[in-house]
């Protein structure tokens, strides 16, 4: 009986810890969406104040995103 208590209990014990880090990762990343989002964004919004080199630069990421 306890052998079969201590086998349920490490088994939820690890499906949280890996919800927790699957979870944790999920987020860093939709963050780090967000934040290049924006940044991209924000360059869109100047393109007319834009040098040649970073108009080139937003070119090369625009077809590497394709």
């Amino acid at each position: 009986m306890c052998s079969v208590l201590l086998t349920i209990y490490s088994l939820f014990v690890v499906a949280i810890a890996t919800g927790v880090v699957v979870n944790f990762y999920t987020q860093m990343v939709e963050m780090q969406r967000k934040e290049t989002l924006a940044m991209f964004m924000d360059q869109l919004e100047r393109l007319p104040e834009l040098s040649r080199e970073e108009l080139e630069n937003i070119s090369r990421k625009v077809r590497r995103f394709r």
